[in-house]
């Protein structure tokens, strides 16, 4: 009895509340979601030369070269690495790319195979590249060098003979051959196919608290890379729209490569939120359990039915309308409300209270997309601009603007 009397008590007192004026730009009703047109965002991308090697499959025994009788070289050679790759910068358009490695060879001097060859070297390539685009690029015919830690010899009669001048001057005579099978390397390391999985990593998926935040379809392209003495520098463009699908199965997700402009720092963002997540939200901040809520879209604006709140055999039965809250986030506006189960003395006082209590409700942007899953933008800011309201759930169209940086 006495928690009646309280109860009755406090709504009294709320009842004597001033209203709350209802604000933020109303939604407006769809029957089915809205495609997004996508923008053009770039992303300022910083690769160590450990990460690009990482990248680019180059392992510590990874075969650098090979070739058999009958290719340009004329001799079955083998070339593979024995160590990691160290990367040194030299200019804005040149590296110089170091690798220890394993050398076999079967020589034909004279005409006569000598054998098999083994030695063990240091090689030194510098790599040269003009990369506008990447259908624009240039990379130039490597230039070799290579100094013997372990000179070449053939076991000949049980013992070993060097011949350290003789293949220096074979592979002097094949360098040029050698040089443009490792350009054809390079640009095989630089393309699409190659590059496709990075900008994979880096533009595919985003965790959330509440699912996969993914862009479904990306069209890319990286401008301007140059390398510098932290790494490979870029400009990584991407073509898209975040989709946030809250509730829903996550789309299919794929890739392409088209020449793009520069884009800006805005990320168009879709963010969907299914009637089944919502009343799951709108639950736990009630504390009841999710079928006490029942959502339903018409066209005048949602309809919300709530049961047994705590504990009582009283039935709420609002009509809102949800809004863009002026300072971040989504809000609610109500356009009717009606309370059975209660005394028909309370009942203008508990309706009041609601209206009030849902005239305030405001869920945060950041409670919809965790922002600080963005690893690669500094100071993070989301502005939904459009919201409206569907069969299937709410939709909330905006941007994501900041310092878009990507260090890897």
């Amino acid at each position: 009895m006495k928690y009646i009397i309280c109860f009755l008590f406090f709504i009294g007192l709320l009842g004597c509340k001033k209203e709350i004026t209802p604000i933020g730009n109303k939604g407006n009703y769809q029957p089915s979601f809205q495609s997004v047109p996508p923008k053009i965002l770039r992303v300022h991308t910083t690769i160590s030369y450990d990460s690009l090697t990482h990248f680019l499959g180059i392992k510590p025994n990874a075969l650098i070269f090979e070739s058999d009788a009958q290719s340009s070289i004329g001799f079955p050679l083998r070339v593979q690495m024995n160590g990691p790759v160290k990367i040194s910068y030299l200019d804005a358009t040149h590296v110089g790319i170091f690798f220890p490695a394993k050398f076999e060879a079967i020589p034909s001097l004279a005409g006569i195979q000598a054998g098999m060859v083994r030695g063990e070297l240091g090689i030194t390539v510098r790599i040269g590249m003009k990369w506008n685009a990447v259908q624009d690029k240039t990379i130039e015919k490597p230039v070799l060098s290579y100094r013997w830690s372990t000179e070449p010899s053939i076991r000949v009669l049980g013992m070993q003979i060097g011949v350290t001048s003789v293949l220096d001057q074979v592979l002097a005579n094949k360098k040029n051959d050698i040089e443009v099978q490792i350009q054809s390397l390079m640009t095989q390391f630089f393309s699409t196919t190659r590059l496709a999985p990075m900008i994979d990593q880096a533009l595919q998926s985003v965790r959330s608290k509440q699912a996969i935040i993914s862009a479904n379809h990306v069209v890319w392209d990286v401008r301007d890379m140059r390398f510098s003495p932290s790494g490979v520098q870029a400009d990584l463009i991407a073509k898209t729209v975040l989709a946030v699908h809250l509730g829903f199965p996550q789309a299919a997700f794929s890739m392409s490569t088209q020449d793009l402009p520069a884009g800006n720092d805005a990320l168009v963002i879709d963010t969907r939120l299914s009637y089944p997540f919502l009343s799951n939200m709108l639950a736990n901040q009630l504390k009841i359990k999710t079928d006490q809520v029942h959502l339903k879209a018409e066209s005048t604006g949602v309809s919300c039915t709530l049961t047994g709140l705590r504990g009582e055999t009283s039935v709420v039965r609002l009509q809102v309308t949800p809004t863009l809250h002026p300072s971040d986030g989504l809000g609610f506006y109500v356009n009717q409300c009606e309370v059975s189960g209660v005394s028909s003395l309370l009942t203008k006082q508990v309706e009041k209270r609601i209206r009030q209590e849902v005239s305030l409700m405001h869920i945060k942007s950041n409670t919809l997309v965790d922002l600080g899953s963005f690893t690669f933008i500094k100071q993070p800011n989301l502005q939904f601009s459009s919201i409206m309201w569907t069969d299937l759930g709410f939709q909330l169209i905006g941007s994501i603007r900041g310092d878009w940086h990507l260090i890897k």
